[in-house]
């Protein structure tokens, strides 16, 4: 007993100490300073393929110009393949509502993507896509949706990797 209220107290005390930084500066953390802090480049593209926005990272991997960047196309942002493999992610995340991932090539290095739907007011607004650059991406799977023979659907495969021996799964769900 003595030991969880220890434990809350202390807890309490950082409570404290992180109010009063709150307090005297009302955006001291905001989520566009999180994300503007983030090491891990993100880019954001609408439906259509315009840049929405990206960090101070993906500004600095891309060697590009963040506040001009913002509106434009991505061809006219990103070397050409790069933009079309933002643009498929996107799509895909954007279609169908779900995560997917990609391997984006650029500089001679490939990079493993993850993007997932940028979602404000219930409404689908683009994606987020998130590039790791810690580890060199394996090679991306067919994850695209298949319609299915009848007509009635997609077909979404889901890439679930093992982690004893023998080959990965991909399942098929309609």
């Amino acid at each position: 007993m003595e030991f969880m209220e220890h434990n809350l107290s202390e807890s309490q005390k950082r409570l404290e100490v992180l109010k009063s930084h709150v307090s005297r500066d009302e955006d001291f953390v905001t989520a566009a300073s999180i994300l503007e802090s983030l090491p891990t480049p993100f880019v954001a593209l609408s439906p259509s393929g315009d840049l929405i926005d990206l960090n101070r990272a993906a500004a600095d991997l891309f060697e590009i110009d963040q506040e001009n960047a913002v509106g434009q196309p991505a061809e006219e942002v990103f070397s050409a393949g790069c933009a079309h493999t933002l643009r498929k992610i996107t799509q895909r995340s954007t279609d169908f509502c779900v995560v997917s991932r990609a391997t984006l090539n650029h500089a001679g290095r490939d990079y493993a993507t993850r993007a997932a739907p940028l979602i404000h007011d219930e409404i689908v607004r683009g994606a987020v896509i998130v590039i790791d650059l810690s580890t060199p991406s394996a090679p991306a799977r067919n994850l695209a949706p298949v319609r299915a023979a009848d007509g009635a659907g997609y077909w979404v495969p889901i890439y679930i990797p093992t982690t004893g021996e023998g080959p990965d799964a991909t399942f098929h769900f309609r």
